[in-house]
């Protein structure tokens, strides 16, 4: 039977950031966002009002029985692929960390001088058009009232990035596709894990 209280919307959501074997949440609380340790978590901060789009890429191999060419008799499944795109408003030192896959450990601060007295604090880093793979844990919040859709990737990469743009009428934001890995931690290999509130299986 139709229920449209179960009809979702993202009305906001949180992604955070942590290190491959950071501690997960084990369930969703009514204060989402103390379930993630900030010890081990760092949040990404505001993300545009596009909010995250989730893409499965699937392709499939079809077998037909000889002489029977209108339908398969089987499918396969060769590859699946989930992708999880977000754009980020904030430059900070996380966002800066995925976007150009430079480690935190990468980052120094510089107490600059100008004209004798002391300048606004300065960050450096280095980037590197090719670097050493750069594997982080994500975790996003979807939120819609009372109801979360929470996403943990223990595992994924940054596969793709939107440009960069600096302009006097836009926000500079930073695109990001994050592309999940299969984590060989858990006693069977998953690349998602989802939880939803307010949801149950039926009686």
């Amino acid at each position: 039977m139709a229920d449209s209280t179960k009809v979702r919307v993202g009305i906001k959501g949180y992604a955070y950031l942590g290190d491959v074997g950071a501690t997960e949440p084990a369930k969703i609380t009514d204060d989402p966002a103390s379930d993630w340790d900030d010890e081990e978590w760092s949040d990404l901060g505001l993300i545009t009002e596009d909010g995250l789009s989730e893409n499965l890429d699937q392709e499939r191999k079809d077998f037909y029985a000889w002489g029977y060419l209108t339908a398969p008799v089987r499918t396969l499944t060769t590859r699946s692929t989930f992708s999880f795109q977000l754009t980020f408003e904030e430059t900070s030192v996380p966002v800066l960390s995925l976007y150009y896959g430079v480690p935190t450990s990468g980052f120094t601060n510089v107490a600059a001088v100008a004209s004798g007295e002391i300048a606004p604090q300065q960050l450096k880093f280095n980037s590197v058009q090719a670097g050493a793979p750069d594997v982080r844990a994500l975790g996003i919040d979807v939120i819609d009232g009372d109801v979360v859709k929470r996403y943990i990737i223990p595992r994924c990469e940054v596969a793709e990035r939107g440009n960069v743009i600096h302009k006097g009428d836009e926000l500079t934001t930073y695109q990001m596709t994050f592309r999940p890995l299969i984590n060989f931690a858990d006693a069977t290999p998953i690349d998602v894990k989802r939880f939803i509130s307010n949801l149950a299986l039926p009686a």
